[in-house]
């Protein structure tokens, strides 16, 4: 009969050991890399939205393009916002589909949205610039708060 408890306590012992090395196997092959992917993922977005709202919050400059001068983001200071996000963009392996996990660029382009749609004066069809960028600026700052990985 003792001959069968240690049996017993054999087996237990192989069916944990092969249980703790499955799940040691699947963190290290499966769940690190994903998590290291997200990560990368993450770092991504919140360079696209720090230059995104960096672009935005520019400094408003008289500028004329086809023959009409209006107030547009310093050209100087919009080449200075995407210097780094162009590094990354050449040096990255992730794809559009990535950025798809959450809804941020929806966010962003609904923000651009709202705030064009709030610019535009309806009856002269034209565009309040300077409302658009700070509206904009502000409202893309607020997205901040919702998304972790932006902070």
């Amino acid at each position: 009969m003792s001959t069968i408890k240690i049996q017993k306590n054999i087996v237990y012992a192989v069916i944990i050991t092969f249980v703790i090395t499955f799940a040691l196997t699947y963190f290290i092959f499966v769940s690190y890399p994903n998590m290291q992917q997200q990560s990368s993922i993450n770092k991504y977005k919140k360079e696209l939205f720090s230059s995104v709202l960096c672009q935005y919050s520019c400094q408003l400059t008289n500028q004329t393009i086809n023959n009409k001068t209006q107030l547009l983001p310093s050209q100087d200071c919009v080449k200075q916002c995407t210097v780094n996000m162009k590094e990354i963009q050449n040096s990255t392996t992730i794809k559009n589909s990535d950025l798809e996990n959450d809804n941020l660029i929806t966010d962003i382009e609904s923000v651009v949205s709202d705030c064009k749609i709030k610019a535009v004066n309806q009856t002269a069809l034209t565009m309040n610039n300077e409302l658009f960028f700070s509206c904009t600026s502000s409202s893309l700052a607020s997205l901040k708060s919702k998304y972790s990985y932006l902070n």
